[in-house]
């Protein structure tokens, strides 16, 4: 419900702004915040508004016919220099209204007035910053958030990740303590404390869902996005990939060539994608089959009443056959994506690779390099070989320096010398270094994190549900129900994290701080015990599947948000150097 009110708020602060501006005009919408809009409006609330076209940031646009147009973006440099261009070729006689999202941006403005276009537009803010991607999930949408801060050093975007954490914390606060552990968190944690305000909290008491904002740093896990996801959601993602909640599952598995009817929304409206979004790939088949058997199963009882009822009671019957076929087309979707999955990620190779995966976690680097030299030697593709030496790195702090030449030497041999732009950018996020001090083996020992016993007598996957990786239960996960479920709650063990998560030039400062609390008494309530965590730098589903595993043992209920969902594949395709520089 709270998920709600956020979107609400946004559509109606959208489309107050829209009649303020005045129609009709046509739309021009930066391409990433289409999946946004589609989640909070939808063509038919703007057409409501006085939109009557809408065109893609950066699409060829006639100057014919008299029609205004306005321009919705994120306040980026690279927006705010192609809005600069097609202003600049305009003819329209009035200023151009552009709406930045989620505020304006003074990098945005300093663009506008060296291009010369500053008079010519008419800048407005909209607070669109989040949406919800499933029932417990938020995103910010912002997938190069990554890159642009853990390896760019860009922190032009804290203020406003502040402001859309403060702005989930008064819907569904108020929040007690903000928690986080890493560099990026405290300074988020810096801006959010000085948002809030004692009257905040006196708003928000009576609807108190949120006692604990946990801020995390991807940085502080670098080896989990790296390991190959198993669960039906992660591959899902891998796959197909997801943008939001919504995903183009291609002709294969829906039939049609038509890009725009193939979107698929994978969230609370799908029957079918919640009850297998967290299952091992292994148990899905089974799972789908005891659906459709349950289809059959209630086909068969509606049939033999039917003969029976009364005219009156015939209509609750027929929304019973139209949830049924709901359940129906969702579940012929689910396993065709599951046959697709399958070919795509199944073979003789697949056992192989984990048992390879699960080496490098373990420390045992010479099969690992052996695996990837087998790779580049095949010329296969460069991201399978740099996830694995990734892995191997990251989870090793480091390779040895006859190793890390050997293998550099070879990636630029077999893919090009222009990737070594790649390497560097790699090294600067941890990925990729020679042999330096490494936790990880000692967090592995304190969480258990490591199962040697990944599969069981029958060769099933393990049945304990935070592994869900091979054999790998992710660090992230762990350290965050570490934090909120009070196994830090002194000093010492807090201290204790920061020093094993630190390196000699990257201290990892981890706190625990009060927010400012209501002026009147608080009301025992059992909501306070959901805690919001905040991922700053993306997160696998198999992460939060893991961390849902954690809070149900323990009784704690988390709701996430984070920067954007993150896969092997896609961390690595930020960094690689596509085209030679020179």
């Amino acid at each position: 419900a709270a998920f709600l009110e956020l979107e609400t708020q946004s559509r109606d602060a959208l489309g107050e702004l829209l009649d303020r501006i005045g129609g009709p005009l046509d739309l021009v919408i930066d391409d990433a915040l289409i999946v946004m809009l589609n989640r909070v409006a939808g063509f038919s609330y703007l057409k409501e508004h006085g939109v009557s076209k809408i065109f893609k940031l950066g699409t060829e646009l006639s100057d014919s016919g008299p029609q205004r147009r306005a321009i919705l973006i994120r306040a980026t440099v690279k927006n705010a220099e192609a809005v600069a261009a097609l202003v600049s070729r305009s003819r329209q006689a009035d200023p151009w209204p552009v709406i930045m999202v989620p505020m304006r941006d003074p990098i945005c403005e300093m663009i506008f007035e060296e291009e010369g276009v500053f008079g010519h537009v008419d800048l407005h803010e909209l607070p669109l910053d989040s949406i919800a991607i499933d029932t417990d999930t938020l995103s910010f949408m912002l997938p190069a958030f990554t890159t642009d801060f853990f390896l760019h050093g860009d922190q032009t975007q804290i203020p406003w990740l502040a402001r859309a954490i403060h702005r989930i914390v008064r819907a569904m606060g108020p929040a007690s303590s903000v928690q986080g552990v890493g560099t990026c968190a405290r300074m988020v944690a810096d801006c959010l404390r000085s948002a809030a305000r004692p009257a905040d909290a006196d708003e928000a008491v009576a609807t108190t869902r949120v006692g604990t904002v946990l801020l995390l740093d991807r940085s502080i896990d670098m080896v989990s996005p790296m390991c190959s996801q198993l669960l039906y959601g992660g591959l899902v993602d891998e796959v197909f990939g997801l943008d939001g909640s919504q995903v183009d599952f291609g002709p294969s598995v829906t039939g049609s060539d038509n890009a725009a009817t193939r979107a698929v929304v994978l969230d609370e409206s799908d029957p079918v994608y919640g009850s297998i979004r967290d299952a091992n790939f292994a148990k899905v088949g089974p799972l789908l089959k005891v659906k459709v058997a349950s289809i059959g199963a209630s086909y068969d009882d509606i049939r033999g009443a039917v003969s029976d009822l009364p005219l009156s009671h015939l209509k609750e019957k027929v929304s019973d056959i139209g949830r049924l076929q709901r359940t129906k087309r969702s579940l012929q979707l689910h396993i065709r994506a599951s046959s697709h999955i399958l070919e795509a990620r199944g073979g003789e190779d697949l056992s192989a690779l984990l048992e390879t995966e699960f080496a490098a976690l373990a420390g045992r680097a010479t099969g690992v390099l052996e695996y990837v030299e087998e790779i580049v030697c095949r010329q296969a593709s460069m991201l399978d070989a740099l996830r694995l030496v990734c892995l191997l790195s990251a989870a090793g702090g480091g390779l040895r320096p006859k190793a890390f030449e050997t293998i550099k030497g070879m990636l630029l041999h077999s893919y090009g010398y222009h990737h070594l732009l790649t390497l560097h950018r790699l090294t600067r996020l941890g990925l990729f270094k020679q042999e330096g001090r490494s936790s990880f083996a000692n967090l592995c020992k304190i969480y258990g994190l490591l199962s040697e016993g990944a599969t069981d007598e029958e060769g099933k996957p393990d049945a304990d549900d935070i592994f869900v990786y091979y054999g790998y239960s992710p660090l992230m996960a762990h350290i965050a129900h570490s934090m909120c479920a009070g196994k830090t709650g002194d000093a010492h063990p807090r201290e204790a994290l920061s020093s094993l998560l630190s390196s000699p030039d990257a201290p990892c400062p981890v706190f625990v701080e009060d927010l400012p609390r209501p002026s009147q008494p608080e009301a025992k309530d059992e909501r306070r015990n959901h805690v919001l965590v905040v991922f700053l730098g993306g997160v696998t589903l198999s992460e939060l599947a893991a961390l849902r595993a954690l809070g149900r043992r323990q009784g704690v209920r988390y709701l996430f948000a984070t920067t954007g969902l993150l896969t092997s594949h896609r961390l690595l395709k930020s960094v690689i150097q596509e085209d030679q520089p020179y």
